[in-house]
């Protein structure tokens, strides 16, 4: 009796967790204007797409041209804000400053939008498990060659160093460790 009961939660377990896997493979794939996702438990792979740019914070992510306030309300308080005149939207580009994490905003339909988010404290991943300290090798094995410039590893959505357009990570590396990471849109190039 006691192994058909534990055989049968068995097959309930892989029924309901086959069942969580084809709900989240069978959607399309979403915009990163998303205001906050369940951020994946595992690390991505595969080539680099727009799943790469949003920024993983506590189970949640956050992708580039979302509302800020969604991901500053994660983060709380203990941020240090500047604003100035936006010279490509009207009203105040902004930056919210945490130690380790920079956030940049445009002004864009009543809202200010995560332009570009640049990580330099290890306590933050990317979505791939690369953080600051780790060393360049470990980042071409997470994410490929990319296009090296200067010292920076750029991987861009469309595949096309010069697509201005397409929105990017940048990877910089310093005596063969990572130094910051920038999650970075070409919002202002369209």
């Amino acid at each position: 009796m006691k192994k058909i009961f534990i055989a049968a939660l068995s097959i309930i377990l892989v029924l309901s967790m086959t069942a969580c896997a084809k709900s989240e493979s069978g959607n399309s794939e979403t915009s990163t204007a998303v205001e906050s996702t369940t951020a994946e438990t595992t690390f991505l792979s595969g080539p680099f797409s727009e799943k790469d740019l949003v920024f993983p914070y506590e189970g949640q992510g956050f992708g580039l041209l979302s509302d800020v306030t969604v991901l500053l309300t994660a983060i709380g308080d203990g941020y240090e804000e500047k604003a100035a005149p936006s010279c490509s939207f009207e009203g105040e580009d902004k930056t919210f400053t945490y130690p380790g994490l920079e956030i940049m905003t445009n002004p864009i339909e009543g809202k200010d939008l995560i332009n570009e988010m640049i990580v330099t404290g290890a306590d933050y991943v990317t979505p791939r498990g690369i953080r600051i300290g780790d060393s360049k090798e470990a980042v071409i094995a997470a994410y490929g060659e990319g296009f090296d410039d200067q010292g920076t590893l750029t991987y861009v959505v469309s595949g096309e160093f010069e697509d201005y357009e397409s929105d990017r990570m940048f990877i910089s590396i310093k005596d063969g460790k990572v130094e910051y990471i920038s999650y970075f849109s070409g919002i202002s190039f369209r």
